[in-house]
């Protein structure tokens, strides 16, 4: 049986993997977070329709199983009862044949016992005349015609009984072997009724096993479609949870994504923390939301930012147009450019594609967290220290309130503590960093 692809955004490429338990909030997150587990719910509803398919199937076999067992059986019986219909019809013919055949010679013996009669009649019977008994030889004579006409007379009464007692039992048995006969035709008609009805159940089986089968192939393929679905479920919430809030902090989720994988990048050589990067993104930009600009899921402005022309103006230092326009949209002087505000000369000295795309866009977060990164570490080692921190930060800015502000904001996020990614939930059920339908 098909089961649930695991769901986790830990495997989100986007997503660093130390942000697996991070929990966020937003309507958009929390839509694809219930669309999710109704995806779920309903593939596991749909596995019900399986199992039920096959045991359909395996009942349908059964009743294939069973109907060929009755029409063997069936022919086994028409096979006997054939055998038995030979038998009876050679008893019936030779019973017959012996009742036609005793017919016959009671026939010829009542035929000889009336000539005997008749014969006996003509010669005056067995008395004759009385000049014959007068006369002793001729007495003699009639007596023992007499006798043996009278024994003639017995031996074929007695065959006639003998011969009449066979003829009976022979007819008897005619009638009998004929029952029997018309009881096999009954039993005959009747099986092949039988066999042919268990002919028409096994195709009847055979035909609902082709429906039973082509029911759990749609269910399989319903339960395989649903199975991407949950994919897809799970890549929307991976995808809205990009945007969503991080709950406890004031930033989006790609936010501090941008910030923790630029952190990751740099740290090694000069101990740079995400909340440092953090402090600085929410003194320059608010985290990217200044101006009514939002970041969106791939870490772009959903508008450009710049700051205020540096032209002298407003306290500004004037640093005329280094870039003819092309990176700050402004070609009478320079603006600082995106959420860390870079300035055109400092963006093409260290500009860095923070995710992977090809380019360095000061308008990407990922971009603008990892080249903000390679500026502070260059004041580096020790940017995991405060002192080495306000050195870092008065470089991007040689402003003692500034420096201060950022430094303030950055122990504000150390405060944060990043769960552990082996508390995030369940990915076979729930999809990590994301909270129950309902909960706060």
């Amino acid at each position: 049986m098909l089961e649930p692809a695991p769901v986790a955004v830990t495997d989100y490429p986007r997503s660093s993997p130390r942000l697996a338990a991070v929990s966020v909030q937003g309507a958009e997150y929390q839509r694809a977070v219930d669309d999710y587990h109704r995806a779920i719910d309903d593939f596991d509803a749909m596995t019900q329709a399986v199992p039920a398919t096959e045991a359909e199937i395996q009942a349908t076999l059964d009743r294939q199983h069973r109907a060929t067992d009755r029409f063997g059986a069936q022919v086994r019986e028409l096979g006997d009862l054939l055998a038995a219909r030979t038998r009876v019809e050679g008893e019936l013919s030779s019973a017959t044949r012996r009742r036609d055949k005793a017919d016959l010679q009671i026939g010829e013996i009542r035929v000889g016992l009336r000539n005997m009669a008749v014969n006996e009649y003509v010669a005056g019977g067995f008395g004759g005349a009385p000049e014959q008994l007068l006369d002793l030889q001729g007495a003699n004579t009639l007596a023992s015609r007499k006798v043996l006409l009278l024994t003639v007379k017995g031996d074929r009464m007695a065959e006639l009984t003998a011969i009449s007692g066979f003829r009976d039992d022979n007819d008897r048995l005619v009638t009998d072997r004929q029952a029997q006969l018309d009881e096999i035709s009954r039993r005959a008609s009747t099986t092949e009724a039988a066999r042919d009805q268990a002919v028409r159940d096994r195709d009847v089986a055979a035909a609902d096993e082709q429906l039973a089968r082509a029911a759990k192939a749609r269910a399989e393929a319903a339960l395989a479609d649903q199975q991407s679905q949950i994919g897809l479920r799970r890549n929307a919430v991976a995808d809205a949870r990009m945007s969503a809030e991080v709950k406890g902090l004031d930033l989006p989720f790609v936010v501090l994504n941008a910030y923790l994988k630029a952190a990751d990048r740099f740290g090694s050589s000069c101990g740079i923390r995400w909340s440092a990067l953090a402090g600085i993104g929410r003194t320059e930009s608010n985290h990217g939301t200044f101006g009514g600009a939002t970041v969106d899921r791939d870490g772009n402005e959903t508008k450009p930012i710049y700051g205020i022309p540096l032209n002298g103006a407003n306290g500004t230092t004037n640093v005329g147009d280094t870039d003819g326009g092309v990176l700050d949209g402004d070609s009478s002087t320079d603006r600082a450019m995106g959420p860390m505000q870079f300035i055109p000369s400092s963006w093409r000295a260290l500009g860095t594609d923070g995710d992977s795309d090809g380019r360095a866009d000061p308008q990407n977060y990922y971009d603008a967290t990892a080249s903000a990164a390679n500026l502070l570490c260059r004041k580096g080692p020790g940017l995991d220290g405060d002192e080495g921190l306000r050195r870092a930060f008065r470089s991007y800015n040689n402003d003692g309130h500034y420096v201060e502000t950022v430094l303030e904001r950055a122990h504000n996020y150390d405060r944060y503590r990043l769960p552990s990614p082996d508390s995030a939930a369940d990915p076979a059920r729930d999809i990590p960093g994301s909270t129950a339908p309902g909960s706060s």
